[in-house]
């Protein structure tokens, strides 16, 4: 029952803060010109980031090599990070993709993604890291997305080797009494339901499944 009323109130959050697209906005999409809200911006970086998934599984580059050192383990967040932005560059023209960018109150976020006067921030987290659960309120929303840029919106992207045997590059735990995810989607489901900035849809979680069978 608790769960039942919890989702109500999302919904209703969700619908009490919708507003309708602007004419500008709508000429836009159709158009296929640049975004013209920070909400379209993250919705196109979205669409960048599916392509960049589908590349890591199954292009003739490789793409995933990028993201493991010779021994089959993960780089650091920080490496894997630089390689997204290179296969992020080959997208959209009309975007830019800048790594450590400074944001409001002299911040730095992992990638900045950028479209004329709009700029959305990305904060990338490895599975192993320690915020892993709390990163999308407590330092994306709470910190980057307040750059006048941003309008209040950002994207939370986790890097998801697998629950397996990494040396220093495990899963962190979700909490006890709480069973790990299994698979990239669940841990993505995990995310929603225990972030707020995210379910107010502020923040939107995308994890990249960088798993290798």
């Amino acid at each position: 029952m608790i769960k039942i009323v919890v989702a109500e109130q999302a919904h209703i959050r969700v619908e009490s803060s919708y507003a309708p697209p602007a004419l500008e906005t709508i000429n836009s999409i159709t158009r296929n010109l640049l975004p013209v809200s920070a909400a379209d911006l993250q919705a196109l970086v979205l669409e960048e980031l599916s392509i960049a998934q589908a590349k890591v599984k199954s292009d003739d580059a490789e793409s995933w090599r990028g993201f493991y050192d010779d021994n089959g383990t993960p780089f650091a967040e920080e490496r894997c990070r630089d390689h997204l932005i290179g296969l992020l560059r080959q997208g959209s023209k009309e975007i830019t993709f800048d790594p450590e960018a400074h944001v409001a109150a002299d911040k730095e976020v992992d990638i900045a993604c950028s479209a004329r006067a709009l700029r959305i921030p990305i904060e990338v987290k490895g599975q192993w890291h320690a915020e892993l659960w709390r990163g999308a309120d407590m330092q994306l929303d709470a910190l980057y997305t307040r750059d006048w840029r941003a309008e209040g919106r950002g994207i939370y992207l986790v890097l998801w080797f697998g629950d397996q045997n990494l040396p220093n590059k495990c899963l962190k735990k979700p909490g006890r009494g709480t069973e790990p995810p299994q698979a990239a989607n669940e841990l993505r489901e995990m995310l929603i339901t225990g972030s707020k900035s995210v379910r107010e849809g502020r923040v939107i979680v995308f994890v990249l499944d960088l798993v290798r069978s």
